[in-house]
């Protein structure tokens, strides 16, 4: 597949499959000559869904010049056909340069070690010096991120009624400054050579969900909202792994919220709407259920309030699926598969 010029391309085909299957789409991919032209991470891949669907984009490209195992995750739902493609560049990310496709194959994948606990493993990068701008989280920051994190796995089992289980937040603190960032907010956190690389990490590991706090946005000197990106994933050892990346922090002391019986604040609203986005994604992709109401869609359903931590009723309903008419998760909307430690 060659891109002369500056192109995204794809070839389709739609395939026959079981209804509420889970299946993997896989390939050995390389590309030679290789030069994005526009500025979106780009490169080959498999993907599932036509050119314009999300999900052709939450993958892990492959630009370099030797084989290289891409694959993708999908569950039929009540199709029984779908699309895959390959593909060589995406919209806003065009590229130069021809890629290889070889031993293209479609399986479905048994739920061996399947259930709704997730691992967390939370990166927060403290110190950004880039183009002159230095910008860091302090010290009362850090231990307020600390805090809510340590103290997050309860708040999601209740607010889920256990539908959602967190065994364990690992925290790690990298201390030593990001000197460059470049592409989408995505780009920071995907793969070894990125800005911020988080393969490093997981070797041995079985972590569901990777949180990248990064002082990265352009903020005033008073943190009172949050830049956040959800819903994203990429494969490491032919799993999937979600991650979000949160590049502000709310105030410190915010008054606590009540609610079901517990005590939050605004960070712990700002990592579960991002967590959430990861869900959704879980649920359409890997589990079959794309029919409940999105996150953002809060006032569908008359949940509406000026600050953040109030939206934490909304984010609990539609964790239970409590008075949305079967709009919100079902239980397999959590359901993850495991790595083998």
């Amino acid at each position: 597949m060659t891109n002369s010029g500056g192109n995204h391309y794809s070839l389709k085909q739609t395939i026959s499959v079981k209804k509420n299957t889970a299946y993997r789409f896989s390939a050995d991919v390389k590309v030679k000559d290789y030069k994005l032209t526009e500025t979106d991470e780009s490169g080959a891949s498999v993907r599932f869904g036509l050119a314009w669907d999300q999900t052709a984009f939450d993958n892990d490209f492959v630009r370099e010049d030797k084989w290289t195992k891409s694959c993708i995750y999908f569950n039929s739902g009540d199709s029984t056909t779908v699309n895959i493609s390959l593909a060589f560049g995406v919209w806003s990310g065009a590229c130069k340069g021809t890629a290889y496709f070889k031993n293209m194959k479609v399986e479905e994948v048994k739920a061996e070690n399947k259930d709704n606990h997730w691992n967390i493993l939370a990166l927060i990068y403290d110190n950004v010096n880039v183009n002159g701008k230095n910008r860091k989280f302090n010290s009362d920051e850090v231990k307020e991120l600390r805090r809510m994190l340590s103290a997050f796995p309860k708040a999601v089992d209740n607010l889920s009624d256990s539908r959602m289980i967190i065994d364990k937040i690992d925290v790690i603190e990298i201390t030593d400054p990001i000197t460059s960032i470049s592409g989408s907010s995505g780009d920071l956190t995907k793969g070894e050579g990125c800005d911020i690389n988080i393969d490093k990490y997981l070797e041995g590991k079985d972590y569901r969900q990777i949180v990248v706090y990064a002082p990265i946005a352009e903020v005033s000197n008073k943190y009172d909202g949050w830049l956040g990106l959800g819903g994203e994933w990429f494969t490491y050892d032919d799993l999937p792994v979600y991650y979000l990346i949160i590049n502000q922090v709310l105030d410190i002391g915010t008054l606590p919220y009540h609610l079901r019986g517990g005590e939050y604040d605004s960070d712990t609203s700002c990592l579960l709407h991002e967590l959430l986005h990861c869900v959704e994604t879980n649920s359409k992709l890997f589990n079959g259920w794309d029919g409940f109401t999105r996150v953002h869609d809060n006032s569908v359903h008359g949940y509406v309030s000026e600050k953040e931590y109030g939206w934490l009723d909304w984010y609990s309903a539609l964790m239970r699926d409590d008075g949305l008419d079967g709009k919100g998760f079902k239980p397999e909307s959590f359901l993850v598969q495991h790595h083998k430690v």
